[in-house]
């Protein structure tokens, strides 16, 4: 189909729009909420407070990559409801942008 030509801007783009639809295809929209542990925390920016953790859902075995401004410190094994949107992020995948949190210790 395009063995004979360059493409086009306008081919590009359509591809590039196609291609970027199927990857989302796949991935939740929508308000998010979220229960569960902190699994691990991927990366916290000292001066903003901008974090980026991996919750274990009560029940669910999936983990759940979830950023968010935060005030407070956060580690593995922290429980937290988190609240607000699914994303998705081109190089990460689907992700939930907090806008609340509450976080406490583990029960038990």
């Amino acid at each position: 189909m395009f063995r004979d030509k360059a493409l086009s801007d306008a081919d590009l783009n359509l591809l590039a729009d196609t291609v970027l639809a199927f990857e989302q295809e796949d991935y939740p929209v929508g308000p998010a909420s979220i229960t569960g542990t902190i699994a691990r925390v991927k990366f916290i920016n000292k001066r903003t407070r901008f974090a980026v953790f991996v919750v274990n859902p009560d029940e669910s075995e999936l983990l759940i990559v979830v950023t968010c401004y935060c005030v407070r410190h956060l580690g593995p094994g922290l429980r937290v409801v988190a609240k607000g949107s699914w994303q998705y992020h081109e190089e990460f995948g689907a992700q939930v942008a907090a806008e609340t949190m509450q976080l406490s210790l583990p029960v038990g």
